[in-house]
This record gives structure tokens, sequence and C-alpha cells, in this order.
């Protein structure tokens, strides 16, 4: 790759010694082991993990002539491609695909530090990315989970946390919640087994465009045990529930306003 930026820098190998990048990688491992348990850092710094081991990362320094560092990459454009799908929640994605093109990198670390401290590349153009390599097609079905997430986050108005990888860890009424996506033409919410139904209630989201959707209702436990059938599914047995039989979401809404003045009161 002709970027300049992911090239190893002999020279800044020469200047800066050894024993510098040493420190430096033995200090990004170190914010890396104590950003793994944030939200929405989980991703991300198992990825960086991967990449020190394999040597893609690299000490360079941040300008001609600069006595400066930063922590960048050393990729090709099929490693940069290999690792992208690795990241899949939007907002760590974006930070690596940055991270990989050159876009964004690390200063130089003390080790103290409890998150990873990007900054902008003099010159970075987020609108370009010099690798040339497209987006993985596998990154579709998680980009639609994150804008379910927050169509459901703003129709129901509650709050939220994220766990470590970034998802939404949801509650309403006191009841965990589960956003799963469907597609065009289903007829069925299903499950590979009646275990894997894990939360309290299920809401099901069809991504009608990349950034539209249609919240079609919500089941509780309960009802999905009392109302599923089983059917083969591609020559495997699934548990399904008809989305004809979805509780309308203004029903949860009210559960979830209700919940939030008997809090207040």
């Amino acid at each position: 790759m002709k970027n300049r930026r992911r090239q190893t820098c002999h020279a800044a190998s020469d200047r800066f010694g050894e024993q510098t990048r040493a420190t430096q990688f033995a200090n990004l491992r170190m914010v890396l082991a104590r950003s793994k348990s944030r939200a929405r850092d989980g991703e991300l710094t198992t990825v960086l993990e991967k990449m020190l081991d394999a040597g893609q990362i690299e000490c360079e320094p941040l300008l001609q002539g600069s006595t400066e560092i930063f922590i960048g990459v050393r990729v090709t454009p099929i490693q940069i491609r290999e690792l992208l799908p690795l990241a899949r929640h939007p907002i760590a994605q974006a930070l690596l695909r940055f991270f990989l093109e050159g876009h964004l990198s690390i200063p130089r670390l003390t080790g103290a530090e409890d998150k990873l401290p990007f900054q902008r590349m003099p010159g970075a153009d987020f609108d370009v990315f010099p690798s040339g390599v497209q987006r993985p097609p596998e990154l579709d079905e998680p980009a639609k989970q994150f804008h379910a997430e927050l169509e459901v986050v703003e129709y129901l108005g509650v709050p939220f946390r994220r766990d470590v990888d970034g998802w939404a860890d949801l509650y309403v009424a006191g009841r965990s919640v589960e956003i799963r996506c469907v597609g065009k033409g289903d007829e069925w919410l299903s499950y590979p087994t009646i275990e894997d139904f894990k939360k309290d209630v299920v809401i099901a989201a069809l991504p009608t465009t990349p950034d539209d959707i249609a919240l079609l209702g919500w089941v509780d436990r309960e009802q999905f045990l009392r109302l599923r059938r089983t059917v083969n599914r591609a020559g495997m047995p699934s548990c399904v529930f008809d989305l004809t039989d979805l509780l309308p979401m203004d029903a949860l809404r009210r559960a979830a306003r209700q919940n939030a003045f008997s809090a207040a009161e």
C-alpha cells in the first residue's frame, strides 16, 4: 500500500530506538487490558490486541522531522479486509476503519490511560479510504441491528446502558428486552430452540432501508411459549412465532411510561 502513514518507518525506529517502541507497545497492552471492560470498547480492544500480536502496529514520527511519535498500523489491503469484520458494532467498526486507513492514530502513551486516546492525523480525509477496500457485506446485519436499537430506544423513551461490545442492554418496566431484526417476507419470529429465547421480552423490527426501521410489535416469554410452533427450516427444527400474533408497540410504551411514573413517585 502506498499510504506513507501505513509503511514501516525505519528512520523512526533508528531515531527513537527499539526501547521506545517496546515501551509504547507495553503501554498499549496495559491500556487495552484496561479498556476491554469499558462499554463499547470490547470488540475494538480485542482486534487491536490481535494486531499487536501479529506485528501489524508500529511507532512512527507524527510529522517528518518531528520528535513526537504516534502509534499507527502496518497493514495491507488484504489484511484490512480480514480485520474489518472483527469489529461488528458500527461505532467500533468506524474507529477501526479510520485507524486501519491511517486517518486516526494513538499518541504517545504513558500506560495510565483508562481508554484509547485516538487522535486525528494531519490531513486525514474521513471520506476517502486509501486502501480501496469495500465495506464487507457481513457488516450489513450489525448496522441494521444498531439502527433498530436506536429506533426502539427513541420510541419507548427509556434509559439504557451499552454492554462491553456496544449493544443496548435494555430494560422496560423491569423486564429485559431483546431487539430482533426480521427480513422482508418473513412470517415468523424464530429461534433454533426455546432456550435461545433468553430475554423477558422480544421486539421484532423490520429494516425497510439501512436507516429506516419498522417496529412490528413485541412478545413476552409467556406468550411465546403458549403460541410457538415447531417447524423445519433448512432441514432443522425451529421454534417459531407468527408475526401476526405480536402485541402492539404502544402497549409496551405505556408500560414503560407507567413504570417511570411509579419510580418517580
